[in-house]
């Protein structure tokens, strides 16, 4: 059995103001991360930090500017690689954003793993509507 799940979101900014705010660490502090090493570029790890004790290093497998970014990461929790693909579809004056994360194995601990993740990712997207549509941190 395969575990996969997809989280989506439409924003009201152009396909280029998504993609930035999701690659370029001076967005992603303002929404999401406490911290990122770097600015997303295919090859390159970097390490995103959610709070003092919680950080995670992402390969950037993959990125088409204003259409997709694939990331992999191996779970601290789990040990074994999963893959995170966001896909950009441009709407004119809007961006309709997709993200999956594939590659989670069938125990129960990497199912209540990749349940919390799908969590997570909904609420990046959601965090990340709110920025950028209203200039708004909703972790404040």
């Amino acid at each position: 059995m395969n575990i996969n799940f997809q989280v989506k979101v439409q924003i009201n900014k152009p396909v280029n103001e998504v993609f930035k705010a999701l690659i370029e660490p001076q967005h992603l502090v303002q929404y999401y991360l406490q911290s990122a090493s770097a600015t997303l570029e295919t090859g390159n790890t970097i390490q995103w930090q959610w709070s003092k004790y919680e950080k995670q290093d992402l390969f950037v497998k993959a990125l088409i500017p204003n259409q997709s970014i694939v990331l992999e990461w191996t779970h601290s929790e789990t040990g074994y690689p999963t893959t995170i693909e966001i896909l950009l579809e441009d709407k004119g004056d809007s961006c309709r954003v997709s993200l999956s994360e594939v590659g989670w194995q069938s125990d129960q601990q990497s199912l209540d793993f990749a349940f919390n993740h799908c969590t997570g990712w909904n609420l990046l997207l959601l965090n990340l509507k709110a920025y950028l549509q209203f200039g708004v941190d909703l972790r404040k």
